[in-house]
C-alpha cells in the first residue's frame, strides 16, 4: 500500500507537469503533445533535466536557464497540488480498486486545469471539461464497479439513491445534474451573462452529475460560501467593486473537491446537529 501511496505521489507530479502544458498551450492554441517544451519569454527549447518537476525549479533558482526571465509559481504549485490531490486519491481508494483510482485522478487533473486556467482566463474550456462529463457519463453507464466497492465511491448513492450501470440510473443521474445547473442557467439568461457564465453552468452540470444531489448542494455551499468571503476580502483589501469580475469556477472546483472527498460526513454531522 505504501508503494502505491509513493507511485501515486510521484505520477501525480509527473501529471502536474503535464497539466501545466495543457493549461499554457489551450489559451496559444497550440499542438500541446508533438511540440516540445519552450520558455514562454524567449522561447528556448528545454532540456529533459529542464522539465523534472519541482527539482528543476528549485535548482535553477525560478529562472530560465537560457534568459534568466523569472519561471512562474504556477508550475511548482500546480505539480506539488496535483501530488498530493493523486496521494489523497490513491489512500482513499486503495490499490484494490485500481479503476476507480485511475477514474479520479482524470477527474482530478481536470478539475485542476479548469480552476488555474478561468482564474488565469475567466474560461471554463469545454475541451477539458467535456471529456469529464462523457468520463462520468460512460462510468456510471458501464457499472465499472459494484455498489459500495469503495467507501469514496458510497457518497455518489446517498442523493437519490441513484445507482449505476442502466439507462435509467444514467436518465436520472443525468436529471440531478440538469437540476443542479437550473439556478445557474437562469442566473446566466436573466443577467445576461454578466452574474453567471455560461461555463459556470457546464461546470454545475457535471458537479451534478458526478456527485448526486445531495453532494452537489454540499458543493455549492462551500463554493459561494468561499466565493463570498474572497469577494469581501478582494473589496477590502483590492480595490474591487460589487460589479468587478470575479471567476466562480475555481470556487466550484474548491466545493467539487470538498464534496467529493468529505460531501456525506459533512452531511452526517449536519444532521446529527439536528437530531
Amino acid at each position: 500500500m505504501h508503494l502505491f501511496l509513493v507511485k501515486g505521489f510521484l505520477l501525480g507530479l509527473i501529471t502536474g507537469s503535464f497539466l501545466n502544458v495543457v493549461i499554457n498551450r489551450l489559451y496559444a492554441k497550440e499542438d500541446i503533445v508533438k511540440k516540445r517544451s519552450y520558455c514562454p519569454h524567449c522561447k528556448k527549447v528545454l532540456k529533459w533535466y529542464e522539465l523534472i518537476p519541482i527539482v528543476s525549479f528549485i535548482v535553477q533558482k525560478r529562472r530560465c536557464r537560457g534568459c534568466g526571465d523569472k519561471i512562474s509559481w504556477q508550475y511548482p504549485i500546480v505539480e506539488i497540488v496535483t501530488a498530493l490531490l493523486f496521494l489523497q486519491a490513491s489512500n482513499n481508494v486503495g490499490y484494490q480498486f485500481i479503476w476507480e483510482t485511475l477514474f479520479l485522478w482524470s477527474i482530478l487533473s481536470g478539475l485542476i486545469v479548469i480552476f488555474v486556467y478561468d482564474l488565469k482566463h475567466f474560461i471554463i474550456p469545454d475541451l477539458v471539461l467535456v471529456p469529464i462529463v462523457v468520463l462520468v457519463l460512460i462510468f456510471r453507464f458501464l457499472d465499472f464497479w459494484s455498489l459500495g466497492s469503495s467507501n469514496l465511491f458510497k457518497n455518489w448513492f446517498a442523493g437519490w439513491g441513484i445507482g449505476i450501470g442502466n439507462p435509467q440510473t444514467v436518465l436520472a443521474s443525468i436529471a440531478v445534474a440538469l437540476l443542479v445547473a437550473l439556478p445557474f442557467a437562469a442566473l446566466h439568461f436573466l443577467s445576461r451573462g454578466t452574474w453567471m457564465g455560461f461555463g459556470d453552468v457546464k461546470l454545475a452540470f457535471f458537479m451534478g452529475l458526478l456527485l448526486g444531489l445531495h453532494n452537489a448542494l454540499v458543493a455549492l455551499f462551500v463554493a459561494f460560501v468561499a466565493g463570498g468571503i474572497m469577494g469581501v476580502i478582494l473589496i477590502l483589501t483590492k480595490g474591487k467593486k460589487l460589479k468587478s469580475q470575479i471567476p466562480f469556477g475555481p470556487f466550484l472546483v474548491l466545493g467539487t473537491y470538498v464534496a467529493l472527498f468529505w460531501g456525506q460526513g459533512i452531511i452526517d454531522w449536519y444532521f446529527s446537529l439536528l437530531l
